[in-house]
């Protein structure tokens, strides 16, 4: 009888081979082998972190001293690392960054991927309190959500400041606005926030502007490509002007997406000049607004490509 000279296990023959042979320092195997080979892949979920302490001290005690020398040298290189001034740690990607008014102050949050995970949440209120917690999704979109009109509260600077903090860990391709008044340092206030890399595509929604923000000018120093306006009212044909367009002239394929609220008393009727300075978009959605048949065909000749909702 033959043994494995690794393991000292006897070799089973088999009745159609004759057993495997090993030589010294080689291992014959057998070609099908191959066919059962899965190849190792780590998933997104971190499995390590997640397990008992108990279950970590297990592993931990089976292995040797030099082994645990080995991580306790490469945890420390890592650490040496992960403060070099040369290494930048990849921020992880959001679905997007949201500013809003809450009933008692402001907060910022960052949203992720899937609707089901948590937000990272700060929050400011009227009394200077900070808390930064993880929230559903669904509660901060629908519990935290703020109609207060005519407020005129300018978003505070430490918003700011945690929007910087948030931006440095994560990164997204969009930022929405709920509810918030937009003075004249806005636009130099979130330009900074994000070091100058605005998400390109921007969610204005119930949002009021002071008279010293200058609209035009933000969307082209920001560089927003894709404009979404919510709960629209008169005041959108102020602010998509001819400047405006001249502004716009300056991005490629730029995208406007205009959202009107009738329940609400934001029913508005844009003017033939307004729809011919909007045309200018590759594409254009203007949903629940009044619109008359001269308007109408103004709108089909200068556009090749629009979407009326009611």
């Amino acid at each position: 009888m033959e043994f494995d000279p690794i393991t000292r296990r006897a070799l089973l023959p088999s009745s159609n081979t004759s057993p495997i042979k090993l030589k010294r320092n080689q291992i014959e195997l057998d070609p099908d082998a191959e066919r059962f080979k899965m190849e190792a892949t780590l998933g997104d979920e971190d499995i390590i972190s997640t397990l008992p302490d108990d279950c970590l001290i297990t592993i931990m005690s089976n292995l040797s001293r030099d082994d645990l020398d080995i991580m306790d040298q490469v945890s420390q290189k890592f650490h040496y690392i992960s403060r070099h001034p040369g290494w930048t740690k990849p921020r992880k990607t959001m679905s997007a960054f949201a500013i809003q008014k809450t009933s008692d102050g402001h907060m910022v949050c960052v949203k992720p991927m899937r609707f089901k995970d948590d937000c990272l949440v700060y929050e400011i209120t009227e009394t200077s309190e900070r808390k930064m917690k993880m929230l559903k999704s669904s509660y901060v979109l629908y519990n935290l959500y703020s109609q207060n009109e005519g407020d005129e509260r300018a978003i505070p600077n430490t918003i700011f400041t945690a929007l910087t903090q948030l931006n440095l860990k994560h990164s997204a391709d969009h930022l929405e606005i709920f509810w918030c008044h937009l003075d004249s340092a806005f636009t130099q206030n979130i330009i900074s926030a994000f070091q100058g890399k605005v998400p390109p595509s921007l969610t204005m929604d119930g949002v009021t502007i002071d008279g010293g923000f200058d609209f035009s000018s933000f969307i082209a120093e920001a560089e927003i490509h894709q404009l979404t306006i919510v709960r629209a009212n008169v005041n959108v044909q102020n602010l998509i002007d001819q400047q405006f367009i001249r502004m716009l002239s300056r991005i490629a394929n730029p995208e406007l997406n205009v959202y009107s609220q009738p329940e609400l008393g934001n029913k508005w009727m844009p003017s033939v000049q307004f729809l011919r300075d909007i045309c200018r978009f590759k594409f254009i959605r203007l949903d629940t607004i009044s619109i008359n048949r001269a308007i109408l065909k103004e709108l089909i000749m200068v556009t090749p490509s629009v979407e009326l909702s009611s």
